[in-house]
């Protein structure tokens, strides 16, 4: 240009002589100059004392957003860039916790665009510099509206198949191209080509359960084995009332005469005559104390319990494939 200046002393102006001072303006304004440049991390030397939590949060997000649109504006393709965050606040409770987001705005030059790897690239640069950020949590735009970023869901899938058949026909046309120029020679062939693709499909699940095989045979899932063993508690004995508790009195001499001897063969019938009255269902206290405490010892209640279960032959396949 031509044109005297110097700095003043800051350093942070141009100065011109004051009658070029329009013509350089115009100069510069055709050249897209002066670009304004994103402020970034040093709006932290600008920090007031007493500042509060929040606006200590609200600077640091707005200089993180500066330092990543000026990261972006590193690639060639991009004019501006402009990057927006949205940071939940922190909770001790997990299921209240929501993931950040992010957008990102960019100015491309003119008959410039950008390709899918450095889209992606992009996203991964914001995810990477904000914790707990996923990259598809990142939506990306030009100035013209387009959505840069693959959406996710039925729209997303719809954008791949486009982006499938679009290439198909592409490379068909190539091989058309390639099979007749050097016959009737370039730019004397013209091809089109419509490619019909059917991305319809299909999901099946089956699950077979088959008939039921041999104890012997089938694997066991689990076994169970209990016992147990009551016995009835001995009833009291002894006639009730004041009587039995009551102290025996003064032992005193009988001088009665002694019992005629009992013939043997006279007391083995009265043995019978016993055992026979108490199979009848006589009164059981005729039966020998010995023999009630060893039919109360024999009475009681036993039980045994088994269970084992078998694991069940089932068979789950899943079948994802075209029609």
């Amino acid at each position: 240009m031509n044109v005297p200046y110097q700095f003043n002393s800051n350093g942070t102006a141009i100065l011109v002589p004051q009658d070029r001072v329009h013509d350089v303006r115009m100069q510069m304004a055709s050249q897209g100059l002066p670009r304004s440049g994103n402020a970034g991390f040093e709006l932290l030397d600008q920090s007031r004392f007493g500042a509060s939590q929040f606006t200590e949060q609200v600077t640091y997000q707005r200089a993180l957003e500066g330092e990543l649109a000026n990261s972006i504006k590193a690639v060639h393709a991009v004019k501006e860039a402009r990057v927006h965050l949205a940071m939940p606040r922190e909770t001790l409770f997990v299921r209240d916790r929501q993931s950040p987001t992010a957008s990102v705005v960019l100015s491309l030059y003119p008959g410039r665009d950008l390709s899918e790897g450095q889209v992606s690239a992009i996203s991964w640069l914001i995810s990477s510099s904000v914790p707990n950020l996923h990259a598809d949590k990142v939506s990306i735009i030009d100035q013209n509206g387009r959505l840069l970023t693959a959406p996710t869901g039925e729209m997303g899938a719809d954008n791949q198949q486009r982006n499938f058949v679009n290439d198909i026909e592409y490379r068909a046309v190539q091989r058309i191209l390639t099979l007749l120029n050097p016959l009737v020679g370039a730019g004397n062939v013209r091809a089109q080509v419509t490619a019909e693709v059917d991305f319809s499909r299909r999901e099946q699940t089956s699950e077979v359960y088959k008939p039921n095989q041999q104890p012997g045979q089938a694997a066991v899932r689990s076994q169970q084995t209990s016992s147990s063993l009551q016995r009835n508690p001995q009833q009291p004995q002894g006639v009730p009332g004041a009587l039995s508790n009551q102290a025996p009195n003064n032992a005193t001499a009988n001088l009665a005469p002694a019992a005629p001897a009992t013939d043997p063969a006279n007391a083995a019938a009265q043995t019978a005559n016993a055992a026979n009255a108490t199979a009848a269902g006589t009164d059981p206290s005729l039966v020998s104390l010995a023999e009630q405490a060893r039919l109360l010892q024999n009475t009681g209640n036993a039980r045994n319990d088994s269970t084992v279960n078998y694991e069940v032959d089932r068979t789950i396949s899943h079948f994802k494939g075209p029609l």
